[in-house]
């Protein structure tokens, strides 16, 4: 109405003008009602995880340092980090005696070494012999080169496996390492999947020199040092304390008695408004019907 008579040189009147405008602006007020309009702000999201597992239903994954800086004498002032390691490998798997366990083992790669099993007999003497990757020349592959989130796609897939195969169940995540190349250190768990843990770090930030023949080559020596930035990276990736172990048992921290059950999938953003939001549409819609009443 207002473009034809402004094309016929009419002059338009007040109400029209009024008229015209309470249109347009009812059908934005239409507009903004269909995009939902609402605050949630003050919701209070449900926890990420709601109940505890039984102490015969918890799953422990070993990640191990398995590179040559296992060897490096900087752990308590006289022993070797692998002496440190296999001691607190031993004493978690004493304080957990009806859980399943499973060992990760990484250098520049990972591999599973013991696949998921509650055959803790069988597993203290395996833990027992645990070495360095390469230093009696089985293995080609130089083993100096080290990466704490190596064993981030393998730790996945069998921690989604845990989830599935055990309901229930509750994860327990320990990463024994020390020494990390650049790179990124962040692991890329689903939110949920890890119960609870530790990362464990062992060695000096001074680091020492080490010898070793990686497949019976001419022997090389390199420096090896702890790489706490990258140990903090991935604890916190993980949403587990980091503790450097300088000797003694593992904090009691480390050890909890009440593990929280590990969420079966990965977390959904529902694709509708949270249901405890404050809705703001109907008044965007009552403004429009009002102000298209008018030109109605």
């Amino acid at each position: 109405v207002v473009f034809a008579a402004r094309r016929r040189g009419l002059r338009l009147s007040r109400a029209v003008w009024l008229r015209a405008g309470a249109a347009v602006l009812g059908m934005l007020c239409l507009g903004l009602a269909a995009t939902r309009i609402g605050d949630e702000s003050k919701v209070v999201n449900p926890p990420r995880l709601t109940s505890t597992a039984e102490e015969s239903n918890i799953n422990v994954f070993f990640v191990v340092d398995r590179s040559v800086s296992l060897s490096a004498r900087d752990f308590d002032g006289t022993h070797s980090r692998l002496v440190g390691i296999v001691k607190d490998m031993t004493v978690v798997a004493g304080h957990y005696p009806e859980a399943r366990f499973s060992v990760i083992s990484y250098a520049d790669t990972a591999r599973v070494d013991w696949p998921l099993s509650p055959d803790v007999w069988s597993l203290m003497p395996f833990l027992v012999g645990i070495g360095p990757y390469g230093l009696d020349g089985a293995d080609d592959k130089a083993t100096r080169h080290v990466n704490v989130a190596a064993a981030n796609d393998i730790l996945k897939e069998q921690l989604g496996r845990a989830v599935t195969n055990y309901p229930g169940s509750a994860n327990l995540v320990y990463v024994f390492g020390g020494s990390s190349d650049p790179g990124d250190w962040a692991f890329t768990i689903p939110e949920g999947q890890v119960s609870d843990g530790a990362v464990l770090g062992y060695g000096t930030t001074q680091g020492v020199d080490l010898s070793f023949s990686p497949g019976g080559v001419a022997p090389q020596v390199i420096h090896s040092a702890l790489n706490e930035p990258a140990l903090q990276t991935a604890a916190q990736s993980l949403h587990i304390d980091s503790v450097h172990r300088e000797g003694g048992s593992p904090p009691s921290s480390a050890l909890p008695t009440d593990v929280a059950q590990a969420a079966a999938v990965d977390p959904v953003t529902p694709k509708s408004p949270h249901p405890n939001r404050v809705e703001y549409y109907w008044l965007f819609s009552l403004l429009g019907a009002l102000l298209v009443g008018v030109d109605l």
